[in-house]
């Protein structure tokens, strides 16, 4: 085990490494999700109600598992724990026998794995340091992998049905948790407490304008992530043809986080 996990040791390699398994991750399951709702038979209230858990587990998950982590400063044991939890609720989804565990297990994988990319996020962060502009070089392995993911399963999902998507999830993660064990992930330096944090955000009247357009940004994301493949479904298009729409997607996001540093540097 320690000869597998001994592949190159460079943090940045190995951050690249998880973020194009946790968005492959995310590619192989999150579009599916809506197809998966509708198999199941639910309504299109229900569909919409699954589909607004995720972003609400989003803040709360990231919260608390931050401040689990700030108050025991166990920081890669929390990192680790939240991919256990992501790879452990995902099986459960399709066993879940009604909407009301369905809900609870959504939740569950929620809480863990829409928490994981912000803490991914501030682990590159950290290991970049003083060349913050360097993100986009890691971050666009990310819509790497969101691009591959999805068309390289869809032939399974089409010729074995849409668990495979939860099956191809958590195989994703697990070879993403081996790749974490050693990757550095510290304190964040220099940091303040929660409140503090907050009352100086809350006093700077740029903030709000930045929620305003994250908002309106994440409105028009939403849409297009929950009911994309269903759309394309009334279009009777293949699992396939569906995983090479979000590749086509992912060439501009590519060119924007490539030259991401440059951007910012101007």
């Amino acid at each position: 085990m320690r000869k597998v996990l001994s592949f190159p040791n460079n943090p940045v390699f190995l951050a690249k490494t998880i973020f194009l398994l946790v968005y492959a991750a995310a590619s192989v399951l999150l579009p599916f999700l809506a197809l998966y709702y509708t198999q199941r038979g639910l309504s299109g209230a229900q569909i919409g109600l699954l589909a607004a858990i995720p972003p609400l587990m989003t803040m709360i998950g990231t919260s608390v598992w931050g401040a689990v982590a700030d108050a025991t400063r166990r920081y890669k044991s929390v990192f680790l724990l939240v991919i256990i939890g992501a790879i452990g609720s995902v099986v459960l989804i399709p066993l879940a026998p009604n909407f009301l565990s369905l809900s609870l297990v959504i939740a569950g994988h929620a809480f863990c794995f829409m928490s994981l990319v912000p803490l991914l996020d501030a682990s590159a962060l950290e290991i970049l340091g003083q060349r913050s502009e360097g993100y986009g070089q890691i971050r666009l392995w990310g819509s790497i992998g969101w691009g591959l993911g999805a068309p390289l399963l869809g032939p399974l999902v089409e010729q074995f049905g849409l668990n495979w998507s939860f099956y191809g999830h958590a195989a994703l993660l697990v070879l993403g948790l081996l790749i974490a064990i050693p990757l550095p992930v510290a304190a964040k330096s220099g940091g303040s407490a929660f409140g503090q944090g907050l009352k100086r955000l809350l006093q700077d009247q740029r903030w709000y304008l930045f929620l305003l357009v994250v908002f309106v940004a994440g409105f028009g994301d939403a849409l297009i992530r929950n009911y994309w493949f269903l759309y394309l479904q009334d279009l009777h298009t293949s699992s396939l043809l569906m995983g090479l729409s979000l590749t086509i997607g992912m060439i501009s996001e590519l060119v924007v986080l490539f030259y991401s540093g440059r951007l910012l540097q101007r």
